[in-house]
């Protein structure tokens, strides 16, 4: 399982109160009333206390490793037809389709929206992450989201639960 909560943003106005609570909650749940081992289990908390000393480019890096392929974190740990909890409480935000630089204008899924996911490290300047210097870190997309999810299925198994608390 990954649970995830994220209360800090870089601005105060992103700020959030409970879903490091719930993520913690969600934890325990997991482990005392289901019986998962702590270890099969990433709990991944983003905190206003550990926002400053958080390294930008870790909190996207660290969902990555988490959540897309080669799944280094659970490669081995899970088996297919093993479940698989993802649980998500932090900001969400959506794009309309036209405004994003991959559709534009004339793309016919431009009457669309994307939704997406907000790392703790949203807009922030990647360093030394993959996606270089100049590039702010991305929020993950439903479109990403759906190719990890599929790909999970199609090498683990169709049993996944996910939980999005935005």
């Amino acid at each position: 399982a990954v649970v995830i909560g994220i209360d800090a943003y870089p601005t105060k106005e992103d700020v959030l109160r409970g879903c490091v609570s719930d993520a913690t909650k969600i934890f325990g749940f997991l482990t005392q009333n289901l019986g998962i081992p702590t270890d099969h289990i990433s709990l991944l908390l983003g905190t206003t206390a550990s926002l400053s000393s958080f390294n930008r480019a870790s909190g996207m890096a660290r969902i990555a490793r988490a959540t897309r392929p080669p799944w280094s974190l659970y490669e081995f740990q899970i088996q297919k037809g093993d479940n698989v909890i993802i649980y998500f409480s932090g900001h969400g935000a959506v794009y309309r389709c036209k405004d994003h630089p991959g559709y534009g204008p004339d793309s016919p899924s431009s009457t669309g929206t994307i939704e997406a996911l907000c790392p703790m490290d949203r807009r922030a300047r990647a360093r030394g992450f993959r996606l270089g210097r100049s590039k702010p870190i991305p929020d993950i997309s439903d479109r990403e989201l759906s190719t990890i999810l599929t790909e999970i299925s199609r090498t683990k198994g169709h049993h996944i639960t996910v939980i999005l608390d935005c």
